[in-house]
Parts: C-alpha cells; structure tokens; sequence
C-alpha cells in the first residue's frame, strides 16, 4: 500500500502542486490531499467514480470536476510567498 501512495505522490501534477505550495511559488494558500477513485462523467454528464482502485489526489480545490467525497487532509501556508 506505501508503494503505490509513493507512486500517486511522485505524479508530475501531483508532485508541481505539492512542490509549489511548499516552496510559496502557488497562488493559493491552502493545499486539500486526499484518496478516493477519480469521477468521471456518464451519459447523462454526471460525475460518478471511476472503475479501479483509489488514488492519492491533490487540489487546491478550484477546478470544478475535482470533489472531495470523504475525508481529506488540508494544509494551510502562514508564511510570505517565495519562502521555503
């Protein structure tokens, strides 16, 4: 289960937000981190989960296709944009 936790958080978007948040360069200063199945739309256009296994996803929450459905962790930066 570590293994494939490493791998959703070595994605290249995941690990850019990740990455930036840290380092003060996102224009947001909340991160939301969490692990679900993806939606995906049907035929009627509603989102419903996707088939396979949960993956870690990371947001800052402002894309509209992207919805926490359970419990998620959320990060909130105190500190000047630009520092570490």
């Amino acid at each position: 289960q570590t293994c494939k936790i490493e791998d959703h958080f070595g994605d290249h978007n995941n690990l850019k937000k990740l990455n930036d948040f840290l380092e003060g360069k996102s224009k947001h200063k909340h991160l939301f981190i969490y692990y679900q199945r993806p939606d995906v739309p049907n035929d009627l256009g509603e989102f419903v989960d996707a088939k396979g296994e949960p993956k870690v996803m990371i947001t800052t929450g402002e894309h509209e296709d992207v919805r926490i459905k359970s419990r998620a962790v959320y990060f909130l930066r105190n500190v000047p944009d630009q520092k570490a």
